[in-house]
């Protein structure tokens, strides 16, 4: 940063703070955009259709009737619901907030509050995650059933306990970076 000339206009991408901070100390004009929302909501595309594929190719039945739980109802989790909604799967959504909750209701999925996943996820083939932070540990891994296939789309630290996952024998595909893969 030394090397550039004030006012120069800088883009990237998931810039962190101590860069800004030199930035802006370099008279630098700094831009993240990822803070775009348009940015945000056009990588959660391909991110919910990544998700469909991984799905496709590693479930032993079909999308349509199975019983698919998506964690998380932010722009990735609204896309992937509505998706796999689409392909005629039974999606439940588990979300923190309220208002999440109500709007995935009134989209006609099924809903549940983040803080009581344990002891109602033996019921899904699929479960989806997008939450960023660990929501499935060991108590809650030990009631998922053993073919209940687990895409984390979370990016780090991801939100599945994977060596609780390892040592019940699920099946966890920690799916980073779907945007350019897909």
């Amino acid at each position: 940063l030394d090397q550039l000339s004030p006012h120069q206009f800088l883009c990237g991408g998931r810039i962190d703070q101590a860069v800004y901070t030199m930035a802006k100390e370099r008279g630098l004009d700094i831009h993240d955009y990822f803070a775009r929302e348009e940015l945000a909501v056009a990588n959660a595309v391909p991110t919910a259709e990544g998700a469909l594929q991984l799905a496709m190719e590693h479930l032993p039945i079909t999308i349509h009737s199975a019983k698919v739980l998506v964690i998380g109802f932010g722009r990735v989790g609204r896309l992937t619901a509505q998706r796999f909604q689409a392909l005629g799967a039974k999606v439940s959504v588990a979300a923190r907030k309220y208002d999440q909750l109500a709007w995935a209701q009134a989209m006609g999925f099924g809903g549940e509050h983040l803080a009581h996943l344990k002891g109602w996820l033996c019921g899904y083939d699929l479960i989806v995650n997008t939450v960023p932070a660990q929501v499935l540990g060991r108590e809650e891994l030990e009631d998922v059933k053993p073919d209940c296939l687990i895409l984390d789309l979370a990016s780090k630290p991801g939100g599945v306990d994977l060596g609780a996952a390892g040592e019940l024998k699920l099946t966890v595909i920690w799916a980073l970076a779907l945007p350019g893969k897909v």
